[in-house]
């Protein structure tokens, strides 16, 4: 079987028919442990801000509390081994967010996208509440000036209460 390597260097590899190259042969195990050791750990961190989430609804504060540190514990350690600048100062910025944030800054922390949707619901249901009220204001113009001009007998034709 060709090495990665061997892949690498140019070597004029041709391949049983049997023999397959995955992805994993061509890369380095380390990083693939660490890979697998990163997303288990943000694992982790969706669980533990779950927990807090569901902790904040009770009382428990200090349940709470120690839910709280283990997150910032979490995301440290995502920023310390992720291999990519930019997701480490993510994460790093996170974290201390987190640590000197109230329970409104920690909330923006674990659901972002909520706010964006709140305002995103707000900008779609303004002209559909905005043009169904001005379809109900000409409705009814439209029946004052009916009655006006029948003398309120449209009115009695209509409910069928006509003598």
């Amino acid at each position: 079987m060709a090495t990665p390597q061997d892949l690498l260097a140019g070597s004029p590899v041709v391949p049983k028919s049997s023999m397959t190259l995955s992805v994993t042969d061509l890369v380095d195990t380390d990083v693939q442990e660490k890979e697998e050791e990163w997303l288990a750990l943000l694992h982790q961190l969706a669980e533990g801000m779950k927990r807090y989430e569901s902790l904040s609804r009770k009382r428990d504060a200090a349940e709470k509390e120690r839910t709280s540190l283990e997150v910032l514990s979490l995301m440290r350690k995502l920023a310390m081994i992720h291999p990519e600048e930019e997701t480490r100062k993510k994460y790093d910025k996170d974290a201390n967010a987190w640590e000197k944030g109230d329970r409104f800054d920690k909330h923006r922390i674990i659901r972002p996208h909520m706010f964006l949707l709140q305002g995103c619901a707000i900008l779609i249901a303004t002209p559909i509440l905005a043009s169904g009220a001005v379809l109900y204001g000409s409705g009814k113009v439209l029946t004052s000036i009916g009655d006006m001009l029948t003398f309120g007998r449209l009115d009695k034709v209509v409910t069928g209460s006509m003598e």
